[in-house]
């Protein structure tokens, strides 16, 4: 059973922990942007439509309340709509995807079972979440050649994702 996350709060204190980063390394590495404004269920279900898939119930509360996020994590770019349609960031993540000849040895899913919801836009890190029609609907794995991490949901990667921010704050104070 999922639990269900305050997305409102949780994307608050991620943006917050970001500007903290920003804040000690100023002429630091990375881009520290804001979420995009919340995508509306219309657009959502559109998306939906279009892709003919049904998003994992933890994204879509995701893209309610931030409809992407570049630099959410270093040079990672949280797709939004506009980006799960097609776009470059998805054309990197495709091109990363197909790259990967062992996928099913990697993560146990097929790449018909999966989908990209972000890419770094420096390196070839790329984030994958099983379909809803996948013999586990919902898995996240974060991939760079093999498996970096695996996340049960959605909301368990964003937390995780959060602690390496956290981690990246912890650093840059003690270079500071």
């Amino acid at each position: 059973m999922r639990f269900m996350m305050d997305w409102m709060r949780q994307i608050v204190i991620a943006h917050m922990v970001k500007q903290k980063i920003a804040e000690v390394a100023p002429d630091g590495l990375w881009q520290h942007g804001f979420p995009e404004i919340a995508a509306s269920n219309e657009d959502i279900q559109e998306a939906e439509l279009i892709l003919g898939i049904e998003l994992d119930a933890g994204y879509k509360e995701f893209l309610r309340h931030a409809n992407g996020w570049n630099s959410f994590f270093q040079a990672i770019d949280v797709f939004g709509i506009a980006d799960l349609l097609g776009g470059k960031k998805q054309e990197r993540a495709n091109e990363i995807l197909e790259s990967l000849e062992n996928l099913e040895d990697l993560c146990g899913f097929s790449r018909s079972e999966l989908m990209a919801f972000a890419v770094s836009t420096e390196d070839i890190d790329l984030f994958i979440i099983s379909k809803s029609n996948s013999h586990a609907p919902g898995a996240v794995f974060w991939l760079a050649g093999q498996v970096i991490d695996q996340f049960p949901s959605m909301e368990e990667w964003f937390l995780a994702m959060f602690d390496y921010n956290r981690r990246e704050y912890e650093l840059a104070v003690e270079g500071s």
